[in-house]
């Protein structure tokens, strides 16, 4: 009886899970040029090396404002051991090539200046913690703007939290031949595209969408009424942060900051 009901729940739980896995289609992204794909950027970020940690390190992050890109915090926070020491960023790389010449920021002191990460995250803090703080603002000042670069306003930074139920999409840098079984030859050149559901879960959400490292600052956002309105960040396999309100507070916050010191 026991064999009957284990190959009954198989037969039953067997599709389900193939339809799901079905249902996120990658997508290369062929032409950077086009919106909002112009403003998502890859991140080619050094830390100092401590053994045989630190290093370069691939990620994502994408333009939120003229002057003003949003990523992950664990791919620039600096603390103790463990500090950044060179970011670059190559805006809508696309293999070989990229939109504008690479932006570089080098030193530990321009760039614990011009990167802000909240005093809630830390590398030591628990998962349960870290998740709802993996984010962080880089401000790019304008002579450190490739000249004929232009904002015209490809995602949009506002309250989304009312929008997690719709269709979410996905678009980031991954760096990894393999993902599980299937060799997907990534290595952080080509930006690639996805869309699915998320799961809520207040300040962070769960999801199914097939990322790796590289993907870690993908924007995650949903098209409503003309715009792209950004709704979290993607920091893990199957997980990551919401912008939500108190988040895109303290964001709004250290933008004024930024620009007025």
């Amino acid at each position: 009886m026991k064999t009957l009901l284990l190959m009954l729940s198989l037969l039953i739980v067997t599709p389900i899970a193939a339809q799901e896995l079905e249902a996120v289609k990658l997508i290369t992204i062929e032409n950077t040029e086009e919106n909002p794909f112009n403003q998502i950027c890859y991140q080619h970020i050094r830390r100092n090396k401590i053994l045989w940690f630190g290093g370069w390190a691939e990620s994502t992050g994408f333009f939120i404002d003229k002057n003003f890109i949003l990523t992950a915090a664990h791919n620039v926070h600096s603390q103790f051991l463990s500090r950044v020491k060179e970011i670059e960023i190559k805006i809508g790389r696309n293999g070989d090539s990229q939109l504008h010449p690479t932006i570089k920021i080098k030193g530990k002191d321009i760039i614990s200046k011009y990167v802000k990460t909240s005093k809630n995250y830390g590398f030591m803090k628990g998962y349960n913690k870290k998740i709802k703080w993996d984010f962080a603002l880089i401000y790019i000042p304008d002579e450190l703007l490739p000249k004929g670069y232009t904002w015209n306003e490809e995602f949009c930074l506002q309250n989304g939290e009312a929008l997690l139920k719709e269709t979410i999409e996905l678009a980031g840098y991954p760096a990894a031949g393999k993902i599980d079984n299937t060799d997907y030859y990534y290595d952080g050149s080509k930006m690639i595209f996805q869309s699915g559901k998320i799961e809520p879960k207040g300040k962070w959400y769960e999801h199914d969408f097939i990322t790796h490292g590289g993907n870690s600052g993908s924007p995650l956002w949903v098209t409503k009424n003309m715009k792209n309105i950004i709704v979290g960040i993607h920091t893990f396999g199957g997980s990551g942060t919401l912008i939500d309100n108190e988040n895109l507070q303290l964001i709004k916050h250290w933008m004024l900051e930024l620009k007025n010191n």
